[in-house]
């Protein structure tokens, strides 16, 4: 189990909490440790990518989407609750090497008026739905470029599923949207160089608690393991 899982934080803060308390008839369960931390995270990631600038890796996660055709002529999927940040940044949509811009409705509106713009592969979000204009392939002016390639496979796929499949990353709300996430395995998706702010950040604020835990400068590099009680001093 690596160091930087949701487990291990989770229980290290119950820990702390537990150790800081005379009276040990509180009861500090896993699954409101888990939402407070998701709540800490969102807060944090929010300050620390404003503008969209920089975002790492280590907080994106990604899953296959089934967009499906509208009355309208484009196609629509739900998508997880996400991490909004200015801009549109902190989510993206590609089909293989090809990436697909997401838009603000405005410009994706107005470029059904423009005879260049609506044979454009773009999408734009409304609430939890991402809306994909596909054009068609036929209207594709450069028969040997990436976007036409993108187009044959679409309509392949649309012909013989009646869907399209895309990738879409994106800072998930919540982690476990991610079917491939384990949170007592998976690395968690955050600034590992801050975790130790964002422990420490909860348990002041939420448990009154002055804690000093020990960075893990190398990531799983010490052994899984961890007795709890040894990874922190607690001050009230």
């Amino acid at each position: 189990m690596t160091t930087n899982s949701e487990y291990h934080i989770v229980y290290e803060l119950i820990n702390a909490v537990r150790n800081s308390v005379h009276n040990n008839d509180e009861v500090i369960s896993e699954r409101l440790m888990r939402q407070i931390l998701k709540t800490y995270r969102a807060d944090s990631i929010r300050r620390q990518y404003k503008n969209g600038i920089n975002i790492n890796d280590e907080v994106i996660q990604k899953i296959s989407l089934s967009f499906t055709k509208s009355l309208k002529g484009d196609y629509v999927a739900e998508i997880p609750k996400i991490i909004r940040l200015e801009r549109h940044a902190g989510f993206f949509l590609n089909k293989e090497y090809y990436n697909i811009p997401i838009v603000d409705s405005e410009s994706f509106d107005l470029s059904k008026k423009n005879s260049f713009a609506k044979n454009l592969l773009q999408g734009k979000t409304v609430n939890q739905n991402l809306i994909i204009q596909v054009p068609k392939k036929s209207n594709c002016l450069n028969k040997s470029g990436e976007l036409y390639s993108i187009l044959s496979i679409l309509e392949k796929e649309q012909s013989f599923l009646k869907k399209i499949d895309l990738d879409f990353s994106g800072i998930f709300a919540d982690p476990s949207e991610d079917p491939n996430y384990n949170w007592e395995e998976s690395i968690y998706p955050f600034p590992s160089e801050r975790l130790v702010e964002l422990k420490s950040q909860i348990a002041f604020k939420e448990f009154q608690l002055t804690t000093q835990y020990k960075k893990d400068e190398i990531q799983n590099a010490r052994q899984d393991n961890v007795i709890y009680q040894n990874e922190f001093n607690i001050e009230e």
